[in-house]
């Protein structure tokens, strides 16, 4: 027997009526079932999980049990030695063709200098 899934629009034909990002927390807590890659830009759920899913859900005063793992999330490594934002006293200016430049501290202080 060929399972059947349901995309992400068809949730709410099914009686799901929360938006992708409740959702996908739902999936990182392990609340929701977790997708399944139906193509390269479409996921879906099997009708199976989601009807698990909603046999599943509790009273208003009782929390939601966890039937599936936790979604774990890839963590970007952080290089300690990449700087976080811009360099401190500088500033973004817009040049006169429209475009943004940044423009360092050391520019600023030579430009009012020059003024002075």
């Amino acid at each position: 027997m060929q399972e059947t899934f349901v995309s992400f629009p068809e949730l709410r034909g099914h009686g799901i009526r929360a938006s992708r990002v409740s959702v996908n927390k739902w999936m990182d807590l392990g609340i929701f079932p977790p997708s399944i890659r139906i193509s390269p830009n479409r996921v879906g759920w099997s009708i199976f999980s989601i009807e698990l899913f909603k046999a599943s859900r509790p009273d208003a005063r009782e929390p939601a049990p966890r039937l599936w793992p936790r979604r774990e999330r890839p963590v970007k490594p952080v290089d300690p030695a990449k700087p976080v934002g811009r360099p401190k006293g500088s500033r973004v200016i817009r040049g006169p063709d429209g475009v943004r430049r940044l423009v360092r501290a050391e520019e600023l202080a030579g430009e009012a200098d020059a003024a002075a």
